[in-house]
């Protein structure tokens, strides 16, 4: 028997996880959430000021536990936010503490904006993986619910 997939996710207020639970359930795979000790308000108006901030100093947050055995997944699928153009702190944190040198990788994040820089910089912090795919989904939840997920699970169906 193959090696499993995992979906691996950071969801702050709740459309990352969303689509983790689209391209888990499309996928079979194991589903990991990410969640910080000291968590962000969701409602609060500075959750972007605070987010930001963390994202662009590189923050790495330390994660509640969770269970992760890279030698035990074959493909590993990263779900972020886009937070001042880059990953999200609880996202690099799971990086920093798993080497996923040769592993097949894809990943998709969620913005407001364009995804160029975000892309660059998710990349960036994927080295020597092998990356079979990316996804950017754009705008808000309630705007393009039906529009992102129905793009996320065709994505994850070309993953298979």
């Amino acid at each position: 028997m193959g090696k499993k997939t995992a979906v691996v996710y950071f969801s702050l207020t709740g459309h990352t996880q969303a689509v983790a639970e689209i391209v888990q359930e499309v996928l079979d795979a194991d589903i990991i959430a990410l969640k910080p000790i000291k968590s962000l308000n969701s409602k609060s108006s500075m959750k972007f000021v605070w987010g930001g901030y963390q994202a662009k100093m590189n923050k790495t947050p330390d994660l509640e536990p969770y269970e992760f055995d890279v030698e035990k997944y074959g493909f590993i699928i990263l779900g972020s936010p886009v937070w001042a153009w880059t990953l999200s702190p609880p996202m690099r944190s799971f990086l920093k503490q798993h080497d996923l040198t040769n592993k097949k990788v894809a990943f998709w994040m969620g913005s407001m904006g364009p995804k160029k820089k975000a892309a660059e910089r998710f990349k960036k912090a994927l080295p020597e993986c092998n990356l079979v795919g990316e996804l950017h989904l754009q705008g808000t939840h309630e705007e393009n619910w039906g529009e992102n997920y129905r793009k996320a699970k065709e994505w994850a169906q070309t993953l298979q």
